[in-house]
């Protein structure tokens, strides 16, 4: 069990020192912990990329995902904010660091024969401990695992950040709502197939010259708020393919900047 004493935790280990979260980054853009969840098989022409679900920056603000019921009863996540005072950070990075198993994790953890499961995937910067710790399949046969008590405490660690909503509604956060996020990046791809419809080319203000090539050859470009959440607006999930104004078809990517990555 992790024992807070001025900002240190003692580790479950006969050989553990004690670790300090004492200074840690204290900037709006400065990441302390995420949690996300990926891979598998998602769906490849996707329109939506699923944010963190959870993400904790230097100046105490919590963005984490809901789910949420649509009108028509369908589910969709939303990204929520909290805000946590410096004891409340201190709280959750000890608690992260300790019994979370983050301070003595390996990088990767792949010790678990299941076919297309999903990786989860911690980064924590706190305590002198900068890293990203990926753990394939967690929750999935973890009792037969060589890995098992890692993957209990990551486990744990995983189902809290997962629901941070209980740590609101517990009095460890404060709600501050459904978050906005300030700006969104858009991919454009050449299509997987033949589109079966091709929408027109939303922005107005915007040209090919605006997006930037990556590495794979697609265009990228950062939208406003408001460019963003017009695109959100369509309700496309999948496979949503616009004309550019050279005549070619886009397959049309969006994902949530969060503080850390916007520039």
């Amino acid at each position: 069990m992790a024992v807070l004493l001025v900002g240190c935790v003692s580790l479950p280990s006969e050989t553990s020192a004690p670790i300090s979260v004492h200074p840690h980054a204290t900037g709006e853009h400065d990441l302390l912990l995420r949690m996300s969840v990926g891979g598998g098989l998602p769906w490849p022409a996707k329109t939506v990329d699923d944010p963190p679900d959870f993400s904790l920056f230097g100046n105490g603000l919590a963005i984490h995902t809901v789910s949420a019921r649509s009108a028509d009863g369908t589910t969709h996540t939303e990204l929520h904010a909290a805000q946590l005072d410096e004891s409340q950070v201190d709280a959750l990075l000890v608690d992260a660091l300790g019994s979370g198993g983050l301070a003595q994790a390996q990088a990767t953890y792949r010790d678990v024969e299941v076919y297309d499961a999903v990786t989860t995937r911690f980064e924590i910067h706190a305590g002198g401990t900068d890293k990203t710790v990926s753990v394939y399949a967690l929750g999935l046969q973890d009792i037969l695992a060589p890995s098992r008590v890692e993957r209990a405490a990551f486990g744990t660690l995983a189902h809290r950040l997962g629901d941070f909503s209980a740590d609101v509604a517990a009095g460890k956060a404060a709600d501050l709502g459904t978050y906005r996020p300030a700006a969104y990046r858009v991919t454009l791809k050449v299509p997987y197939s033949t589109p079966g419809s091709v929408l027109p080319w939303p922005w107005l203000d915007l040209d090919l010259a605006d997006f930037a090539v990556d590495g794979n050859g697609n265009l990228i470009g950062v939208l406003s708020a408001d460019e963003g959440e017009a695109m959100l607006a369509l309700g496309v999930t999948h496979d949503l393919v616009v004309r550019g104004p050279n005549g070619t078809p886009y397959l049309i990517g969006i994902e949530a900047l969060l503080p850390d990555q916007l520039s």
